[in-house]
């Protein structure tokens, strides 16, 4: 073998460090044994692992079990020559993994021409010149892996364009020819035999609406040779709609003219699906489906903008259901959705196509009017919706008549931006709340300047707290048979350092309205508790003190503990406090009890039903409560309310204390026979009666008369100060005596 010695040179030694860490496998298939044993000694000797074959047999079981990188193979052996063999690999599942390299005569051009036709990757010719291949095995060996490398990144490119479904495409411009990739025919659900070649192709599966805007963003990109990116939807042959997003670039030729463009589509259509739900979510209503509060801005602003332009009118009615909790608290919250849901398809029936019907949350909506001409047509579709109202709401088997109090604001006389407009229909709604319910109010200014006014009171209420400018004042009340001072009703009074003394008509309504009455009313229980303790802590017999209780503070505040607190704190007995509740704080639980009516139209039997029950019974065990600790209960103002008697038969009381203004109806020409029923009743009910307002000698008289047991008025003691109020213990009324 020394003609092989030269193949032991330093160079070698090199090629064998550099492969020396890697697996390099190569097959020998020859007939010849001289000329395997050659190419063994060479090719081992640049670092491959070489196995033999001696025919074309043996050569094809060799490859399936050594898997080699390279073949080298002789064109002519018996039996099987190296053309069949190569075929046969090339056919092999792994067969386009291997690089072959055929062995040929010098002259055998044929040969050549035929080894290339079966598959074969290179040829050597024969008398072989062993030191060139080792080289050409090497580069062989690097050829074919890097086209390995090369399908397996191709493979993981389609792979990853399958599983972004994102196909790609080549326009040629000049041409007209179209050029579509395998991703792409999938994702428009097309083969390519059955699809031609050219952009018209193209353009006929985008969806009608969008086929002119994609047409023109491809030529403004082509005119501007700038990059574009449109999403638009395609129509596929079975008429499957789906979306997609196409990015594409112009490729100039040597002129700078765009020769080209190319780019990629995306099916993004589960992304556009999601989006929606998103979109739904975000806008929607989950319950009604009808627009929410951000969705509806955004019309509102739509409709303004448009106003502006055609000089017409815009409108917003803010709606509120009257009595909602009612139904919930009785008939559970899945009615109380139900009756929502109905309340929508009802508004959405009455209201113009043009207008946006929308839920803000719990059982507030919403409408924008757009395209108004006048204040007239507002005021008759404002009207329209309550008479909507009339008609009964089927719920489960139930007919249940809901009402709704709605307020309207106008563009633009009453504002000009949206958030605005909505307010201001906000504020008109709890006008007609206050209104009575049932009804719609416009907006004015007159209502802004009384929010404005409210809001200042709120912020003073809350200043006037922190800085102790409230007092309280006692007016007394004496007993019409001993004549003498029978108990102190506590009323708080304002020390307003820039407006003076404030009436607490002014500021409780707004303490009311805002909840401030709940740390308020603590503070004037615990004070008159405590003042009434001071008096007795002077010596004076013990007396009853009275204390006004808001419908507030049974609602928000545990009005019980409230009062048991008080009265340890501050050592009194229970039964020296008497509460005073007005008909009207009542009626925030007792209304419609007994009156709302339902029809059961299975049985289509119409029965009253209490709407607020849960209320009721709050205020009644509360009631109940205080009255086992020894705390008396009265009635004050009474004969102002709807339904007067009807307290008397739903809540604990000991005390009636006539309003003021039937007293003031008696005169020295005649009395009052109103005043002489309620206390008949009273007595009957054996429940105590006490007059308020009592100004004058006549009143007095007639109201001892009729048995009437505690007397309260300017004439018997004006409301003062704690201080000023030490006459009235020592005072003795003979003239109520001896009248």
């Amino acid at each position: 073998m020394k003609n092989m010695h030269f193949l032991n040179t330093g160079e070698n030694t090199i090629n064998r460090t550099i492969y020396q860490n890697e697996t390099r496998k190569v097959l020998v298939v020859d007939d010849d044994f001289t000329v395997r044993l050659l190419a063994r000694e060479t090719l081992e000797d640049v670092g491959f692992i070489v196995t033999e074959a001696a025919d074309g047999a043996q050569g094809f079981a060799a490859f399936e079990s050594f898997q080699p990188e390279v073949i080298l193979m002789d064109v002519m052996m018996p039996e099987i020559d190296g053309f069949s063999v190569c075929k046969k690999i090339r056919s092999h599942p792994d067969g386009n993994n291997v690089a072959i390299l055929m062995m040929t005569g010098l002259e055998d051009m044929d040969s050549i021409q035929r080894a290339y036709e079966v598959g074969a990757t290179d040829f050597i010719t024969k008398p072989i010149n062993w030191q060139i291949l080792g080289y050409r095995a090497n580069y062989m060996h690097r050829a074919n892996q890097a086209f390995k490398d090369l399908r397996k990144s191709e493979a993981q490119l389609r792979s990853a364009q399958r599983i972004a479904r994102l196909g790609s495409w080549e326009w040629d411009i000049s041409n007209n020819k179209f050029l579509w990739s395998d991703e792409l025919l999938h994702i428009f659900n097309i083969s390519p035999a059955a699809i031609a070649g050219n952009y018209d192709t193209f353009i006929r599966f985008i969806h009608p609406i969008d086929k002119e805007h994609v047409k023109m963003t491809i030529e403004d990109a082509i005119a501007t040779r700038q990059p574009f990116r449109i999403d638009y939807k395609i129509v596929l042959a079975d008429g499957t709609e789906r979306f997609v997003s196409t990015e594409g670039q112009p490729v100039s030729n040597g002129n700078g003219k765009p020769s080209k463009l190319s780019g990629t589509v995306q099916d993004i259509t589960e992304r556009k699906q999601t989006e929606e739900q998103i979109r739904s979510l975000a806008l929607y209503d989950n319950l009604t489906g009808l627009p929410n509060r951000i969705l509806f801005r955004d019309r509102l602003e739509q409709a303004i903008r448009q106003a502006a332009r055609q000089n017409k009118m815009a409108a917003v009615m803010f709606i509120d259901l009257d009595h909602f909790k009612d139904v919930n608290d009785s008939m559970g919250h899945n009615a109380g959705d139900m009756l929502l849901r109905k309340v929508s398809q009802r508004l959405l029936s009455v209201t113009r196509s043009t207008d946006t019907v929308a839920r803000l949350g719990g059982d507030e909506f919403t409408v924008a009017l757009q395209n108004v001409p006048s204040l007239d047509v507002i005021c008759q579709l404002s009207q329209k919706l309550i008479d909507a109202f009339s008609e009964p709401f089927a719920i489960e088997t139930m007919s249940i008549f809901v009402t709704a109090s709605i307020g309207v604001a106008v563009y633009p006389g009453d504002a000009e931006k949206a958030d605005d407009l909505l307010k201001h229909a906000d504020m008109a709604m709890y006008h007609a709340k206050e209104q009575g319910k049932n009804n719609y109010k416009l907006f004015s200014s007159e209502m802004q300047v009384k929010a404005d006014t409210r809001l200042t009171m709120q912020n003073e209420i809350r200043l006037a707290m922190k800085n102790n400018e409230f007092s309280l004042h006692y007016q007394p009340q004496f007993n019409t048979i001993t004549g003498k001072l029978a108990g102190m009703e506590a009323l708080i009074r304002w020390n307003h350092p820039v407006k003076g003394v404030v009436f607490p008509n002014t500021f409780i309504p707004i303490a009311e309205a805002t909840g401030l009455i709940v740390p308020l009313g603590e503070w004037v229980l615990q004070e008159a508790c405590r003042q009434n303790m001071s008096w007795q802590a002077m010596g004076y017999e013990p007396l009853k003190i009275s204390v006004n209780i808001s419908a507030v503070q049974f609602k928000r505040g545990n009005i019980v503990n409230v009062i048991k607190t008080a009265l340890e704190s501050t050592g009194m007995d229970p039964h020296l406090l008497q509460i005073e509740l007005t008909e009207s704080s009542l009626m925030q639980y007792s209304e419609n009890m007994g009156t709302k009516i339902v029809k059961d139209q299975a049985t289509d039997f119409a029965a009253p039903i209490s709407l607020a029950e849960e209320d009721n019974n709050s205020i009644v065990d509360a009631l109940d409560l205080l009255q086992k600790l020894g705390v008396s209960i009265a009635l004050d103002d009474f004969g102002t309310g709807y339904s007067s008697l009807s307290y008397l038969r739903y809540f604990p009381i000991d005390v009636i204390k006539i309003d003021r203004s039937f007293v003031w109806a008696i005169n020295a020409w005649q009395g009052s026979e109103i005043i002489s029923t309620i206390i008949e009743m009273s007595k009957r009910l054996h429940l105590q009666v006490t007059a308020e307002g009592v100004e004058t000698e006549y009143q007095k008289t007639y109201l001892i008369n009729q048995g009437c047991h505690e007397l309260q008025g300017y004439l018997t003691g004006k409301p003062a100060p704690a201080e000023d109020c030490v006459k009235y213990f020592t005072q003795h009324q003979e003239s109520v005596v001896n009248a």
